[in-house]
């Protein structure tokens, strides 16, 4: 009898302290969430380098989410534009047990990409720190911090890098004026003024790769094909322009557009 008595005393003990770390509401037990985390970050303002891409960008610490009694939540980390509200927050996964994480320059950069930012503008964004038992039960999470960074181009240049060269430019015929790649368009381009005069495309600062106009009558035209070691083009009238190469397209073409 003793011992009856003595397991319905503990029987009761554990019901009492599961009680005060949780309330009935009618067939559902509802966990208390006693605190959120709070979160730190050693910078606000990385700076991100392509050749870095495997150090610290930003060290992150947190102060665990209490829960009243010993839990272990998923912790991760939610990056959205400043302003958004978290609507649409890039997520990274960062474990359980820690206060701590140590986010990469590669890491940020690509969350930066994937928010869609452009390379070589900078960025503001927000970020907080989401605790969560399992995907929908006491998820926690803490005020947001501030973020600026400038996010680096990470996929890589086509093998032939490709340049303007003539007396239409600045630099003559002396010195080639390099163009910069569109990833998304695929295209070389440029924004430059040009003389009344002429100009190629040459490839990898070295005259085995050239492209003019197709013939001595296309060289005056404003868009067309191009064709290995071709004629001149020619700019009849002086001001800035913007000369675009497709070199992924046979023939490649180019066009010459007066702003």
């Amino acid at each position: 009898m003793r011992s009856l008595f003595t397991k319905l005393a503990g029987l009761a003990f554990a019901a009492t302290v599961l009680l005060t770390s949780c309330e009935k509401e009618g067939d559902k037990i509802t966990l208390n969430q006693t605190s959120s985390p709070e979160l730190k970050a050693s910078t606000t303002a990385p700076a991100l380098l392509k050749d870095d891409a495997a150090k610290p960008a930003v060290v992150y610490t947190w102060t665990p989410a209490e829960y009243g009694f010993a839990a272990g939540p998923v912790y991760s980390l939610e990056f959205d534009l400043k302003g958004n509200n978290f609507k649409a927050p890039r997520s990274l996964t960062v474990g359980s047990g820690m206060t701590t994480y140590s986010l990469t320059v590669a890491e940020l950069n690509d969350i930066l990409n994937k928010l869609g930012q452009k390379p070589g503008v900078e960025s503001q964004l927000e970020v907080r720190l989401k605790a969560a038992l399992n995907t929908t039960t006491m998820i926690a999470t803490s005020a947001s911090t501030a973020l600026k960074a400038t996010p680096y181009e990470n996929r890589e240049l086509p093998a032939d890098r490709w340049a303007i060269i003539g007396d239409a430019t600045a630099n003559g015929w002396g010195k080639e004026t390099p163009m910069t790649y569109d990833f998304d368009r695929k295209v070389w381009t440029i924004t430059l003024p040009l003389a009344k005069a002429e100009y190629k495309f040459r490839a990898n600062n070295d005259w085995a790769l050239n492209l003019g106009a197709m013939s001595g009558d296309d060289a005056t035209k404003t868009a067309g094909p191009l064709k290995q070691g071709g004629d001149n083009i020619k700019i009849t009238e002086a001001g800035t322009y913007t000369v675009t190469l497709n070199y992924e397209v046979t023939p490649a073409t180019y066009t010459t557009v007066k702003q």
